[in-house]
């Protein structure tokens, strides 16, 4: 028969806001060095801090950084971005999680093909926190494009093969 064993390869850690102060004991807590540890915070003036003290620990586990883009609040598209841009400058891998449930931003509603634009170009490209805000609020479908050998959004465009070795998504 058909094994149906799985592999634990990451897991996920919400950071109450009470605790983020106490970011560097938080994160020393955390042990298992073979998983990839994701950190949900909120978005907000913090995130650049826990960024790069996640960022410093790096050598010595995997550390990425989750974000709620929907649900009771929505972080605007600056703030979104900013966050973004504060989780690539410091290496880390991003998740999200709640809202991104159309493919592009529709209103507040952000998309999921601008998230994954947002990212991915951020990463190989070196966007700023302007060019990133500019790709999650895209509301014209038809500026993003998927061929057999790449991935467009406007005018930047990249291949099949970067985004593989892409690290941040």
């Amino acid at each position: 028969h058909a094994s149906c064993r799985r592999w634990i390869e990451a897991y996920e850690i919400k950071v109450p806001l009470s605790l983020l102060s106490q970011g560097h004991l938080l994160f020393e807590g955390v042990s298992a060095t073979h998983l990839t540890t994701y950190f949900e915070v909120p978005v907000g003036d913090h995130v650049n801090e826990i960024a790069q003290v996640l960022g410093q620990k790096r050598e010595q586990r995997q550390f990425g950084i989750k974000v709620r883009t929907g649900g009771t609040t929505v972080p605007t598209s600056q703030l979104l971005a900013d966050f973004l841009h504060g989780a690539l400058s410091n290496g880390l891998r991003v998740k999200a999680t709640q809202g991104l449930h159309h493919p592009i931003t529709q209103g507040k509603e952000f998309g999921f093909v601008n998230f994954f634009a947002s990212l991915t170009f951020a990463e190989r490209q070196g966007w700023d926190s302007n060019m990133i805000r500019q790709c999650l609020e895209e509301e014209d479908p038809k500026t993003f494009s998927f061929e057999v050998d790449s991935f467009s959004w406007r005018s930047y465009r990249i291949t099949c093969e970067a985004l593989e070795a892409s690290k941040a998504v």
